[in-house]
């Protein structure tokens, strides 16, 4: 199986044009630009002439192994795209299905484009923050009005075995100062946690993974490690990179916004923001590359560092 590295550069022209034939006949690639923060996966945009036609722009997304098989992941993120227009949620057209790997290489999907770019730098952060959280709320809301699809694995409510239980957490949690800490607090927490209607969780939402055309929010991208289960977790993942990035009182507007949209304070909320501050453990700054591809250069390891500090104090001193 290819690394993320290896995926991350161009296919080999002959597969290129494989999936341009796939996408459609007698398509031919004029352009390929590699695309730009994500660390999980090879994404590429793909540029065609159609003859007789106009030209088209398409998405390769390649996959490797995680903590699913990678063609886990491209059936899930295949799937998910078919289900999205009938909830309201706008994000790329699923084109061509490559599962088993055989035409690109490593197990991936062709999408359709969305023009438009992340938005990491907002004019009015008040308005996207607000813009985040619609979204957000839209995802949550119609999907908790149908049942889980059978593909789609759960998000495990404890987060791992050793929350519920005395097994030792993660070493690479232990190495942060405040790792002890926080392991005290998110068993404390889990046992006051309540059960909520599941809905489709996107587990990694942040401002990185939507489209913006100007100062609009126009799409989500990057639905691989989808899940079913507690809105709770998305909602604090995405306040923890707010914090990460020194939006703190963006953070802020986004969870009240998401709640008046919602109707009500968000259930478990403490419970996955402290436990949401243990993903990027031991250290934050493995997710530097990604900002400073979408232009946070001004963000540094030690300001990473210090933000996860603050949001782990935050979320200790949320109401239990």
């Amino acid at each position: 199986m290819p690394t993320v590295e290896q995926l991350q550069t161009s296919p080999r022209r002959e597969r290129l044009q494989a999936i341009a034939g796939a996408v459609h006949s007698g398509a031919r690639v004029t352009r390929v630009t590699r695309m730009l923060g994500d660390l999980n996966c090879g994404v590429h945009r793909i540029s065609l002439y159609i003859p007789g036609g106009a030209g088209e722009t398409v998405i390769l997304r390649r996959y490797t192994d995680d903590d699913l098989p990678a063609h886990a992941r491209a059936t899930i993120e295949w799937k998910i795209l078919q289900l999205l227009p009938d909830l309201g949620v706008a994000a790329p057209v699923p084109l061509v299905n490559d599962a088993t790997g055989a035409l690109c290489g490593s197990p991936g999907i062709v999408v359709s484009y969305l023009p438009g770019r992340p938005l990491l730098i907002p004019r009015d952060s008040t308005r996207w923050a607000s813009q985040l959280a619609g979204a957000l709320a839209q995802l949550h809301r119609a999907s908790r009005e149908v049942q889980r699809p059978e593909f789609l694995p759960r998000l495990d409510v404890a987060g791992s075995d050793w929350v519920m239980s005395a097994s030792p957490p993660p070493e690479r949690i232990i190495r942060h100062p405040d790792g002890p800490a926080l392991v005290v607090a998110i068993r404390e927490q889990a046992k006051a946690l309540v059960e909520t209607p599941g809905c489709l969780v996107h587990t990694d939402y942040w401002p990185g993974n939507t489209i913006w055309n100007g100062n609009t929010l126009t799409g989500i991208v990057d639905w691989a490690w989808a899940r079913w289960g507690d809105p709770a977790y998305d909602v604090a993942y995405a306040c923890l990179d707010m914090q990460l990035t020194g939006c703190d009182e963006e953070a802020e507007i986004f969870l009240s916004e998401y709640e008046r949209l919602m109707g009500s304070p968000v259930p478990n909320f403490r419970y996955y923001a402290l436990l949401c501050c243990a993903r990027p453990m031991p250290d934050p700054a493995i997710w530097l590359p990604g900002w400073h591809e979408f232009g946070l250069t001004g963000l540094t390891e030690d300001s990473v560092r210090r933000g996860l500090t603050r949001a782990i104090q935050a979320a200790i001193a949320l109401p239990a």
